[in-house]
């Protein structure tokens, strides 16, 4: 097995592997936040002032931006773990065959 090979197995492993374990923990945090949500909305501020409460539709907007949020970190741990247990895979493959040579 070549060195350029070497590495571009293992670069390619720590990546992904990189990329699954921060989508992970941006798929914990999004949920987190899903379910209890964090407000910076000033409740001290009259609303009704401008016409009526904004809080709810403000609140809508937030909870549909979560869940997109959400779904983005399931989408990459989708890519890179597949990605992430080929590469590995491949080198656990070649590490046999340089060892029976």
């Amino acid at each position: 097995m070549s060195k350029i090979r070497i590495v571009y197995l293992y670069l390619v492993c720590l990546i992904s592997l990189f990329i699954a374990v921060g989508s992970f923990v941006g798929g914990v945090n999004q949920t987190a936040e899903y379910f209890f949500p964090t407000s910076y909305y000033d409740y001290s501020y009259d609303y009704m002032s401008f016409g009526g409460n904004a809080y709810p539709e403000e609140n809508a907007n937030y909870k549909a931006a979560t869940l997109r949020a959400l779904i983005t970190c399931f989408a990459f741990s989708a890519v890179a773990l597949p990605l992430f247990i080929y590469h590995w895979r491949r080198i656990e493959i070649e590490r046999k065959e340089s060892e029976v040579e």
